[in-house]
């Protein structure tokens, strides 16, 4: 594993200043979710999704989203785009992923 993948997943697991939660979830609730297993962690997440997670994570939040919750993972690809990909965080299944404005 990669020492920066290592680094990012520590992040997420600890919910560092740059991962939020979003929609009334707060920071705590995400990592209590994250440890007693009911959401996968980011570097699961990530593992399941990494053909639509190729671009440098911009933002990283948890949300609850149409009764559900998820992963909200806005990236910077390489032809200099930037998107939103948004993954289910019980599952892992990925949803869908928009273009920013």
């Amino acid at each position: 594993m990669k020492i920066g993948l290592l680094f990012l997943v520590l992040a997420v697991g600890t919910t560092s200043t740059w991962v939020w939660a979003g929609r009334d979830i707060k920071p705590e609730a995400v990592r209590d979710w994250v440890e007693s297993g009911k959401i996968l962690s980011f570097e699961e997440i990530f593992q399941l999704n990494k053909s639509y997670l190729s671009g440098k994570i911009l933002d990283l939040e948890v949300e609850k989203q149409h009764g559900r919750i998820v992963y909200e993972i806005e990236q910077l690809k390489e032809n200099g785009e930037v998107s939103e990909v948004y993954i289910d965080a019980v599952t892992g299944q990925f949803i869908k992923e928009k273009a920013e404005d």
